[in-house]
């Protein structure tokens, strides 16, 4: 499955995919988390922002995804296109033509203060499993994504009114229809001849 991904570097369509393929990558997501931490995550916990663009069967918005019932519930119904762009620091993902924004958040400051760097490692270990499990759903799904760790954290605990030393945003995972030449190399060996 993995040898089949192939990363978009930002070239995604802006078209739509299914509600049950992003509900495959969220499910995949949380299931690979208490696949490593087992049941007892007491004092560990996460949870998911999902920036919806273009989905079909969901008006655009911010939601939150419920793991325990398998939905997304609706936190806010405003559009949500320029402020993602306005949230990640570079220029080779754009945030209006992804079709949907997974920010996997974790209590890290919580679990660093309780069990010092082994805590912040373990938070790592789990959100980094969660966001492999979404990479790997999503090319099962026929979807593209693209992960961020520059983006701005703080903005989004903000318009998710989470306390962000509670329960911190940890990754920008865009998800969508990849462009059909995303992630393939081209090259004209005649430059490189010349070029000697």
């Amino acid at each position: 499955t993995l040898h089949a991904r192939q990363s978009s570097f930002g070239r995604f369509t802006g078209e739509s995919y299914s509600l049950e393929s992003l509900l495959a990558l969220l499910h995949s997501a949380d299931a690979a988390c208490y696949q490593l931490v087992g049941n007892e995550t007491q004092d560990l916990r996460w949870q998911y922002l999902v920036y919806v663009t273009n989905i079909d069967g969901l008006v655009p918005g911010l939601y939150i995804y419920c793991p325990a019932s398998h939905e997304l519930k609706l936190f806010s119904a405003e559009p949500q296109d320029d402020f993602l762009a306005s949230t990640y620091f570079l220029k080779n993902y754009d945030g209006r033509k992804a079709a949907a924004t997974i920010i996997p958040c974790g209590n890290v400051f919580e679990c660093s203060h309780e069990w010092g760097v082994r805590g912040y490692r373990l938070v790592n270990a789990v959100i980094g499993a969660a966001c492999q499990a979404i990479s790997v759903e999503a090319v099962r799904q026929g979807i593209g994504t693209g992960t961020a760790l520059g983006f701005d954290g703080d903005a989004h605990a903000q318009r998710a009114e989470l306390d962000k030393d509670v329960m911190t945003p940890m990754l920008m995972i865009m998800t969508g229809v990849d462009h059909p030449l995303a992630g393939e190399f081209h090259t004209d060996a005649s430059l490189v001849r010349s070029a000697r």
